[in-house]
This record gives C-alpha cells, sequence and structure tokens, in this order.
C-alpha cells in the first residue's frame, strides 16, 4: 500500500488569511488603539479633514502620501493591465513593498493621536498584517491569476506578500519615528475636539 499524499486545497489560504487579519485586528484593537477598530477609517478622514483645514506641516505629509498612493495605484492596475507582473517576477514584491509603505504611512500620520501610549513599536507591523492578510482574501475572490498555481505555490506567495508588506510598513515607521520628531501630534484637534 501506498502512502497517499495530502493535497492542499487552495481554499486554505484565503481561509488562514482570514483568520489572520481577525486576529491581527482584535489585538490592534485591545492593545493599541484608543479608538475602535471599526472607527479607524472615520478616524483617518476626519484626521485629513482637520490637517487639510489647519494647512499645518501635516497637510504636507498627507500630499505625499496622496502622491504615493497614486504612484502604487498605477503600478498596481498598469501590472495587470500590460502584463509587468508576467514580465516582471520581482514586480509583485515590489508593489507590496511600496504599498505597505504607503499604508503604514497614512495609518502613522491619520492616527497618531489614536495610539495607545502602551503600544509597541511593532503596531504598525501587526495592523499592516491585519490589512495585508484581508487583501489576500480580496486577491482570491475577485482576481483569476492563483488558478493555475498549485496550491503550495500560491502559499509561498501569500507569505512573501505579507511579509515584503510588513517590511516597507517597518521602514516607513522607523523613518516616520526619525522624521518627524520635530512636530507635535497633539496639537492638532479634531472635529473641534482635544485629540486625547
Amino acid at each position: 500500500m501506498s502512502p497517499t499524499s495530502y493535497i492542499l486545497p487552495h481554499e486554505l489560504v484565503p481561509v488562514c488569511c482570514l483568520v489572520l487579519a481577525v486576529i491581527t485586528a482584535v489585538f490592534t484593537h485591545r492593545r493599541q488603539l484608543r479608538i475602535s477598530v471599526y472607527r479607524v477609517p472615520v478616524r483617518l478622514i476626519d484626521q485629513l479633514i482637520s490637517d487639510l483645514k489647519a494647512r499645518n506641516s501635516w497637510a504636507l505629509h498627507w500630499v505625499g502620501l496622496f502622491i504615493w498612493g497614486s504612484f502604487v495605484t498605477f503600478l498596481h492596475f498598469g501590472g495587470y493591465e500590460f502584463q509587468w507582473y508576467s514580465q516582471f517576477g520581482w514586480r509583485d514584491l515590489l508593489t507590496h513593498f511600496i504599498s505597505g509603505v504607503g499604508v503604514a504611512g497614512c495609518l502613522l500620520v491619520g492616527l497618531r493621536n489614536a495610539i495607545s501610549t502602551r503600544a509597541s513599536l511593532s503596531w504598525v507591523f501587526v495592523a499592516l498584517l491585519s490589512i495585508g492578510a484581508g487583501f489576500e482574501v480580496y486577491e482570491y475572490i475577485f482576481r483569476s491569476f492563483w488558478h493555475s498555481w498549485t496550491a503550495a505555490y500560491y502559499v509561498q506567495d501569500t507569505v512573501e506578500d505579507l511579509l515584503i508588506a510588513c517590511t516597507g510598513a517597518v521602514l516607513m515607521q522607523y523613518w516616520y519615528r526619525t522624521s518627524s520628531g520635530r512636530y507635535s501630534g497633539s496639537d492638532v484637534p479634531i472635529n473641534g475636539r482635544s485629540a486625547d
């Protein structure tokens, strides 16, 4: 009797990513944010509007992040349109890296007054892990490029994507901490209330 080899199903990848996204979101909510994780999008928009209205130094960060996001969007959709992903094997990792930088930048600037004082330096890594895992679920549902892959290769690609995006996020956090020390994040009220 020959041993039967178990074939890993493709569906296991998005299920694991969904579980990872939920666990990391709950961890971020309980340990690192002073607001509910469900309020993060509203908080980001409120902070953006507040900074732009005040025309403070943080508004320049938002402009830079918008330009960065436009560049990432072009690279991502251009990769599909012009088959850059298939022509250049490293392109997927580059896109995940620079998107990790951009998403981390938005979180660091937009949530600068909502981060708990007990949050570790790795909070942005955990947040990007949650967002990246959610994006991998999106790719599974709405994209078909992975259909021709083996399940093992799909797992490898997903792990690489998550790690490289988180690496970009950690580098952004390092840059942010070293360059924004001259700015005071607590002096800008949001919606007329103190951010603390």
